[in-house]
């Protein structure tokens, strides 16, 4: 098993929701009526709609902003929150 871990603390959605998201969008497509053919598909829906953002969150800015956030409330102490950010933002 590898012992590598990722290089910058970027947060992506998981698999399942982009996958659902891009499913949603391709059902958009085939259920248009009026699609003229060539790239016309591009216009039914927003490209954003399939959800595929990242976001970096350094530990700094993690450990200022993870107790005004009610989604941490678990967290205890900024040990606690280090290990959360470590965890979730750098572990593969």
């Amino acid at each position: 098993m590898s012992r590598s871990y990722k290089k910058s603390p970027v947060v992506t959605l998981r698999n399942n929701a982009t996958r659902f998201f891009k499913r949603l969008a391709n059902k958009r497509v085939r259920r248009t009526i009026d699609l003229e053919a060539g790239t016309a598909y591009k216009k039914v829906s927003n490209s954003y709609d399939i959800c595929d953002w990242t976001s970096r969150v350094t530990l700094e800015e993690f450990l200022r902003t993870y107790k005004d956030n009610s989604y941490y409330d678990f967290l205890t102490s900024d040990k606690e929150a280090a290990d959360y950010w470590k965890k979730e933002f750098i572990s593969k």
